[in-house]
This record gives C-alpha cells, structure tokens and sequence, in this order.
C-alpha cells in the first residue's frame, strides 16, 4: 500500500514527503529507503516508538523544513495535484482545510456500502474533519495534537481550533484510499474509531454537563445511522442499512470495550 501510495504522491508536487514510521512490523523502512536513494531531497523517514498518532505527527511537524503549508495523510491516500492546489487555495478563506476521501475501487458490497456512507461527508464548514487535511504550518506547531489521544486525535484537534474560532472547512476536491474495503480491515477501523470515542469522552466527561454526556453517547448513532439517512436517496439508504448497522455496532463496541474493560 505504502509504495503505491509514495509513487501517487510523489508526482503530485509536494516539497517533501515526512515518514513517521511507529515500529510498524511491515518492512515500512526498507521500503521508504529505496524511494530516498531515487528522491533523496524530497523523502525523509524517521522511525520512532510507538506512542500514537498524535506523537507521530507532532514529530512529523517538528521534522518539516521550511514549508509554508503542511498536509497530514495516512499511507492508503492519494492525492491527485488538482485536489492538493484547491485545498491549498482554500486555506486563504478557512484555517483548516480537508477533502472528500473515496475508496480507489468499489466492486464488492463493502466497497459500494462503504462509499455510498461516505456520501455523508458534506462539503461546507465543519465542526470536525479527518486527514487528508491541509493548514498552514504555523497553525499545527501552535495547536500540537494532544498525546494522550492514542484514538480520536482529530476530535480533540479540531474542538481546540474552533474554541479559538479557527475555521474549519470541508472541500469537495476529491482524494483516493485503498485498503479498508474488506471486513477485517473495516472491523478494525471502526472498532478504532469506538476507542477514539471512549477516549475524548474520558478526556472531556469532567467539563460537561449530564445532558451533554447523553449527547455523546447518542453521537456515534447520529454519525452512523442518521447522518447518511439525511444525505443519501432512499435506494442507497435502503442499500447500504446493513453495513451502516454494522459499522455503529463496531464503533459502540470499541468504546464499551475501552471503557469498561481497559484496566
């Protein structure tokens, strides 16, 4: 995934590409190496202990030579040159600026379930957005991502900027993503994406209020459920219902399991 992804991205324009490898077990490094000795001024490749995203990229940021804008991606996003200089552009009007994220290849019923949910992600401004995200390079060395979310890290990310009224905006240029499209890789992603709930929930449950604490376990329905009801047609509605169920067991799965069994 990782060498298809670099050579995507490499003929996309980016000043550098920054590596942050958390002992991953998948040759990550050997592989990385063989594009430096190609692209040796545009490929850096770090390899640190594994703490989290949220210190990988606060790392990353730290290693970024003098770029006006930094983009954060993960290793299964490609990014076509147009969608880049449109997300850039954006940044003159919002602080923070991210796209709409397809999957490369929609031919099973995961795959076409998986992307018709991805309907839901609306272009406009927004509360939170996920990576692929663009800001200036400035905004991510003065709000760095707070290391104890090992999950969840944009949730907390993105409520800091808009408590400092920072903008937040969703683009519709569009980027690709491979992997993700087969059950174990979809279990696994949205039992994750459970833990990253249980842990802002842990992070913030001390400054809200007991009505606020209810609206946070009703979020993860609301998001599964009844967001893609208000952005779909009925056919994909009626279509894609078994996978949105499954995909809102997953996630209240992975936050019960964290809360209640993590010791």
């Amino acid at each position: 995934m990782l060498k298809r992804t670099l050579k995507e991205n490499l003929n996309t324009g980016f000043k550098q590409i920054v590596i942050v490898d958390g002992e991953s077990t998948d040759n990550t490094e050997s592989l990385v190496k063989d594009f430096q000795r190609q692209y040796p001024s545009k490929i850096k490749f770090f390899s640190i202990p594994k703490k989290g995203m949220a210190n990988a990229r606060n790392f990353g940021t730290s290693k970024v030579d003098d770029t006006e804008y930094t983009m954060h991606a993960g290793p299964d996003n490609f990014l076509p040159s147009e969608t880049v200089k449109q997300m850039v552009e954006q940044t003159n009007q919002y602080d923070l600026v991210s796209c709409q994220t397809f999957l490369h290849e929609s031919h099973s019923y995961l795959e076409k379930a998986h992307n018709c949910y991805k309907k839901r992600y609306f272009e406009g401004e927004q509360e939170v957005v996920g990576t692929p995200y663009v800001a200036k390079t400035t905004l991510f060395k003065e709000f760095p991502f707070n290391e104890n979310m090992l999950n969840s890290d944009d949730t907390e990310f993105c409520k800091r900027l808009k408590d400092s009224q920072k903008k937040i905006y969703r683009s519709f240029a569009i980027c690709t993503e491979i992997g993700f499209n087969d059950l174990p890789n979809i279990i696994e992603r949205w039992v994750r994406w459970g833990r990253g709930d249980a842990l802002f929930y842990k992070e913030m449950q001390h400054q809200w209020t007991f009505s606020r604490k209810i609206q946070s376990w009703f979020h993860t329905m609301r998001i599964e459920l009844i967001s893609p009801f208000k952005h779909l047609s009925f056919l994909e509605y009626f279509y894609t219902f078994p996978f949105l169920l499954l995909t809102m067991y997953l996630r209240y799965h992975g936050r019960l399991k964290y809360l209640f069994l993590k010791k």
